[in-house]
């Protein structure tokens, strides 16, 4: 895979998701939070918690990529994040939202 070639990138982070992608509970999001999150005063943390709180029924997915990126979804609101442990995080754009909705229309149900 060449690093100048961006659909060779792109395309192998999506087999990794599909790889790697399955479902996380609450408890496991909130774990993993706190672990992203440590500070209290980090600007993602509220955002993050508060939307676990107020979408406590829905169901939530996490993958990972070849190169390292950690990806969570939320399938019924179609929103997810993106970070790189210890180093960055950012809302998944719409490309991504609409890759991980269709790997997991592709998959079996869990």
């Amino acid at each position: 895979m060449s690093l100048l070639d961006p659909s060779s990138v792109n395309e192998s982070r999506r087999q990794a998701i599909a790889a790697t992608i399955q479902p996380a509970t609450l408890e496991e999001l909130r774990a993993m939070g706190e672990q992203l999150f440590p500070f209290l005063d980090h600007p993602w943390r509220h955002q993050f918690f508060q939307f676990l709180d107020e979408h406590p029924d829905s169901k939530y997915f996490r993958a990972s990529t070849d190169d390292g990126i950690g990806i969570l979804y939320c399938k019924e609101h179609n929103r997810g994040i993106w970070f790189i442990p210890g180093s960055g995080v950012g809302i998944l754009q719409e490309t991504g939202l609409k890759i991980l909705s269709e790997i997991l229309q592709q998959q079996k149900p869990r």
